[in-house]
Order: structure tokens, then C-alpha cells, then sequence
């Protein structure tokens, strides 16, 4: 009796060795559970798989991957300089790397890398609009429009890049181009609301002074507005077409709007600058002079320039 319960015991805890054996995770566990968005289990994973192969390139890879998708970019960065220390061959991770620069705003690195990626896969479109947009980020307004044309060139219905090269084409005085690419896009993509906002900005925004054509971009936008989008942009659309109203001549629906653009985003110094416009037009002195000063507390002339104290100085000494 002893004899068959030792046995089975022993056979009890081989049977438990295999089981933990078989539960030994694998490169192949956190690669499937990154592509199921299980992020936190991807990278839990990966650092076991890491605990017994430091040298593995691919994990590193999938760990910084993991990291970025869990909003830690900079540890994911640290991951992916391992990556390339140990596979410095291994182009995909320039790519990586890049994404993650430009996510923070290190437009250059972010360059530097993407340049490196694209030259071992130089038609892969995704490479290209991160290169692209780095260009644009980085006011490069020649090179970027260059890169949205090889955009164009490999998929002419790639409405994103025509939406890009419209602004880029705006920047450059270009409006004949602008409008036509702001057209492309809105043919390929009639619910593409990107492309109306962009369009109502040049509208609103450049010598083209078609304000009426700004609102109802502006409004096609706001209709379209859910609970994915985030209230800071929507306070944006608000304001630039509360701005389009004022230059419309339309004071009431102006003021409307930019209270309620101030209501989503109250620290946006640019919305009590348009505020101030429309009291300025309005003949309300004293209004205007608080949104001026409230603009200026909130550091327009920082990130704006000087528009704010000209105005202060013209009409509220």
C-alpha cells in the first residue's frame, strides 16, 4: 500500500513538473498576447522570456513595443537602443524607435531612424508617412510635400496624405493646389472629417476668406463629434469657427461658440484673444480688456507672439 502511494505521488509530481514545464512562457505567448492589445501581459511575458535570454533582440523588441503601447515611450526607447545594440542589422527596429521619438517630440532622432528604416524597405507606405509627417512637424514644407507626393504616386487614395500636402501647399501660398488636394480627399473620403477641419483653416485662416464656406466645414466637423474624440479638440473647432463667425460679421453666434470652446478648454489663451476680437467689434471695452489680460496670463505672447499686447496697448491703457 505504501509502495503504490509513493508511486503515485511520484507520478503525481511528475506530471506536475510537466505541467509547469508546459507553462514556461515563450516569445510566442507575448507575441500573441501583443497582438490581442493584452499589453501588460505581453510584457510581463517578454520579461521572463528576457530572464532566461538577455540576448534576445526580439524580445527586447516586443518589450518596447509593449511599452509604448502602454504609454511609457521613454522606457520603451531604452528598450528598443537594446534591441539595436544587440541586432543593430535589424532595420525594423530604427522604425520602432522612430515612432516612439516622434511620439515625444524628438522630431530629428525620430528622422534620423525613420531615413535609416526606409533605406532596407524603401516603398513600405507606412515608413514613408511617418517620414513624411516628421518633415512636416519638423516646417521642412519642401521635403515633406516631396514625401506626400511619393505618398500619392504609390496609393493615389490615400486621402491623409492629400489632407497633408492641402497644408503643406498653404504654408507655401500654394492655395490653386491646396483646394484642389483638399477636394481629392473629401472625393475619396466624404466622411473624412480631418479633411473638412483642415479645409475650414485654410478657409478661415489664409487670403481664401471664405467664411462662410469655413462654418459649414467647421460645422460638419462638430457634427460629427463622439466620446472618442478628446474635449481639447473639440474646443479647438469650437474657437477656429467662433473666429469664422467674427469674420463673418456674426457677433452673437461668435461669442456662442467661443464660450463654449473656453467651457471645454479654459486655459486656451487663444480663445479669449478671438473672444476679445468680437468685444472689440462689439464696441464691450471692458470685456475685451479682461480677455486680454486673461490671454496674456495664460501665456499667449509665449506661444503666440505679440498680438495680444498690441492690442492691450492700442485700446486698453
Amino acid at each position: 500500500m505504501k509502495k503504490f502511494l509513493l508511486y503515485t505521488l511520484l507520478l503525481a509530481f511528475a506530471a506536475f513538473q510537466a505541467c509547469q514545464e508546459e507553462q514556461v512562457p515563450t516569445i510566442e505567448d507575448a507575441v500573441n498576447y501583443f497582438n490581442d492589445n493584452q499589453f501588460e501581459k505581453a510584457l510581463t511575458t517578454v520579461n521572463q522570456v528576457l530572464k532566461d535570454n538577455p540576448q534576445d533582440y526580439f524580445a527586447w523588441t516586443i518589450k518596447g513595443r509593449s511599452l509604448f503601447a502602454l504609454n511609457k515611450p521613454l522606457e520603451g526607447i531604452e528598450a528598443m537602443n537594446k534591441t539595436i545594440e544587440l541586432n543593430p542589422d535589424y532595420f525594423q527596429a530604427f522604425a520602432y524607435r522612430g515612432t516612439m521619438y516622434k511620439d515625444i517630440g524628438e522630431n530629428q532622432k525620430a528622422l534620423k531612424d525613420i531615413n535609416k528604416a526606409i533605406e532596407k524597405d524603401t516603398t513600405n507606405l507606412d515608413l514613408l508617412r511617418i517620414q513624411a509627417n516628421t518633415l512636416y512637424s519638423l516646417g521642412d514644407n519642401e521635403a515633406a510635400i516631396e514625401k506626400f507626393d511619393k505618398l500619392i504616386t504609390l496609393n493615389d487614395n490615400d486621402e491623409e496624405s492629400f489632407v497633408y500636402r492641402a497644408i503643406l501647399n498653404k504654408r507655401l501660398r500654394y492655395y490653386d493646389a491646396a483646394l484642389a488636394d483638399f477636394k481629392r480627399a473629401i472625393e475619396i473620403n466624404p466622411a473624412y472629417d480631418f479633411a473638412y477641419e483642415a479645409r475650414a483653416d485654410f478657409f478661415t485662416y489664409s487670403l481664401a476668406d471664405n467664411f462662410e464656406q469655413a462654418i459649414e466645414d467647421y460645422t460638419k466637423v462638430i457634427t460629427t463629434f463622439n466620446e472618442n474624440i478628446p474635449v481639447q479638440n473639440q474646443a479647438y473647432v469650437y474657437n477656429n469657427r467662433g473666429f469664422a463667425k467674427y469674420q463673418a460679421k456674426d457677433f452673437e453666434g461668435a461669442i456662442k461658440d467661443i464660450n463654449t470652446s473656453i467651457e471645454f478648454f479654459p486655459e486656451n489663451a487663444y480663445a479669449y484673444k478671438n473672444r476679445a476680437l468680437v468685444y472689440l467689434a462689439s464696441a464691450n471695452k471692458e470685456a475685451m480688456c479682461a480677455d486680454l489680460a486673461k490671454a496674456k496670463t495664460l501665456g499667449f505672447e509665449e506661444k503666440y507672439g505679440q498680438e495680444v499686447n498690441e492690442l492691450l496697448e492700442e485700446n486698453c491703457k
